[in-house]
């Protein structure tokens, strides 16, 4: 009981210490661009700011999410749901990025009554964003799974994240667009 409370506590330490690194990196990010800021739109710095913390505490967490991953090993039931619930969660990336594409080819966005469907579409991006860092989440349970079949399945989810992300980098670029 003792070992599994001090477990528990050192997870927690871990996303407390990825938020506090988050923080930290983003105050360095705005004092190296203060001269561009002063020349941009404030919501647009914000929201600049607000995916810049959520990528960096993404990126921090992966450690104590290792560490969480890691003290389950001995749990097959737990590892079995994970993996099932890693592919059926990688697969809504992909679904949202239709869903936008569609709103996009039938004027949804567009609409008068647009709220809904503005609303749907905003959950996408921040779900295609989410692409790196869920990929990296995948695969650090990859390397810590204890059995065979979530091994795959976990291979799989990743393997879905990555190539959302791929295809986002690839329509940025030749497009200029995310869909």
């Amino acid at each position: 009981m003792k070992s599994t409370l001090l477990k528990v506590w050192v997870v927690i330490g871990g996303y407390i210490a990825a938020f506090g690194a988050a923080w930290i990196g983003l105050d360095i990010y705005e004092g190296l661009t203060q001269v561009m800021r002063s020349q941009s739109s404030g919501g647009m710095v914000a929201e600049g700011d607000s995916i810049m913390f959520f990528f960096l505490f993404g990126a921090m967490a992966l450690i104590p999410t290792g560490l969480a991953l890691y003290f389950t090993r001995s749990s097959l039931k737990f590892w079995s749901f994970l993996s099932k619930a890693a592919v059926l969660f990688a697969l809504t990336g992909p679904l949202m990025d239709m869903l936008n594409v569609g709103m996009k080819a039938f004027g949804l966005l567009g609409l008068p009554m647009r709220m809904p469907w503005a609303f749907l579409s905003f959950f996408g991006i921040v779900r295609i964003f989410a692409a790196p860092v869920m990929a990296g989440t995948f695969f650090l349970a990859v390397l810590i799974a204890p059995d065979r079949s979530s091994r795959k399945a976990l291979l799989i989810a990743m393997s879905i994240e990555a190539a959302l992300f791929a295809w986002t980098v690839m329509m940025y670029v030749f497009f200029q667009r995310f869909f």
